[in-house]
């Protein structure tokens, strides 16, 4: 639909200062002198339906809402990402307190007391504690692995740990 270009002139000069629906079929603009819409031969209703008709055709408005339709894919897919990354994290926080409880479990079968701490605690260097292992290099397969300075407690208290390799001089 287009418009003589004296519409779109007075258009511009008519003061507007805010637009309301007052039902589906009229509409009140204040600052709207009613013989306007004599004197363009345009009803208010068709005014503003060519109006959307035009701002639809903007090569800016178009490109607006395109670039809103990407943003919006853009965060569904963030949020997708998001609920997975949840879901990890819960399973992984999961199997660490199963993992915790066979821990403890195996420790209370072997007649050891399970001690929770942190890394700080043990007086790690960033988290990280140095233990001193040496490994055999040999021919065979399997490793032959050797902690350095590891004590296994007895399993009953009080009982000294006898063994054959390591004899006392007394």
């Amino acid at each position: 639909m287009s418009q003589p270009r004296s519409l779109h002139r007075s258009l511009c000069l008519a003061p507007v200062t805010s637009l309301s629906l007052l039902s589906p079929h009229r509409m009140e603009v204040e600052g709207w002198d009613s013989g306007l819409e004599e004197e363009l031969g345009v009803s208010l209703e068709e005014l503003s339906k060519w109006i959307e008709e035009e701002v639809e055709r903007s090569e800016a408005v178009r490109q607006r809402k395109a670039q809103l339709a990407e943003l919006k894919e853009w965060v569904e897919q963030k949020e997708k990402e998001e609920e997975v990354v949840d879901k990890l994290f819960n399973n992984a926080n999961q199997s660490i307190v199963e993992c915790e409880a066979l821990v403890k479990s195996t420790y209370s079968k072997m007649g050891l007391v399970y001690k929770e701490s942190s890394s700080e605690d043990e007086g790690g260097v960033g988290g990280v504690q140095s233990s001193d292992v040496i490994e055999i290099d040999d021919d065979d397969d399997d490793d032959d692995v050797i902690a350095v300075g590891l004590l296994v407690p007895p399993k009953k208290p009080g009982m000294p740990v006898h063994d054959a390799m390591v004899r006392t001089n007394n």
